[in-house]
Formats: structure tokens, C-alpha cells, sequence
């Protein structure tokens, strides 16, 4: 991993498909200097990445407001009904005002 920004493909594989390796932070960056089309790759990746992950989390944001929303009008539709059935009780004198 390069920080928090994996460096592998997004599909799903398992560690045992990847052949892991592992390079210092120091190293990364003198190649990024040393080497600009590497650099550049890089900065392309880590860029790209970033906006996938932006795109997940928008649509799983715009799932869970869907829900909430789902949710809040049921139990308003529930609280209704509640009312409505204590408002019939006062008004027939079933429950002492």
C-alpha cells in the first residue's frame, strides 16, 4: 500500500494473485523525482483513485438519505394514524378531555 491508497487493480483479487511488495516512502519519492513519466503515472493513479472512491461514497450517501427518507415518512404516516385514533377517542368521549 502507497498511504492509504492501495496500488493494486480495483477488482476484487486475493492477496495470494497480487505478489505483495513493499518499497520505503523515501524510495517513492526519489523516483518520483528521478523519474517523471513515473511520477506523473502516479499522481494519475492516486488521482483517479481518489475520484472512484468520491463516487462510491456519493452513491452509497445518496442510498442511505433514500432510506432515511423512506423511513421518516413511514413513521410519520404511523404517527398519523395514532393521532387521528386518539382525536376519534376525545371527540366520542371515550377518553375524558
Amino acid at each position: 500500500m502507497f498511504g492509504a491508497c492501495p496500488l493494486y487493480p480495483q477488482k476484487r483479487t486475493s492477496v495470494e494473485q497480487l505478489g505483495i511488495l513493499q518499497i520505503g516512502y523515501d524510495r517513492i519519492k526519489s523516483l518520483y523525482f528521478e523519474n517523471p513519466n513515473f511520477g506523473f503515472y502516479l499522481l494519475r493513479l492516486t488521482s483517479a483513485r481518489l475520484f472512484q472512491n468520491i463516487a462510491k461514497f456519493e452513491v452509497e450517501l445518496e442510498k442511505r438519505d433514500r432510506e432515511i427518507l423512506r423511513l421518516r415518512a413511514s413513521t410519520d404516516k404511523n404517527n398519523r394514524g395514532r393521532v387521528s385514533k386518539a382525536s376519534r377517542q376525545v371527540n366520542s368521549g371515550a377518553i375524558a378531555a
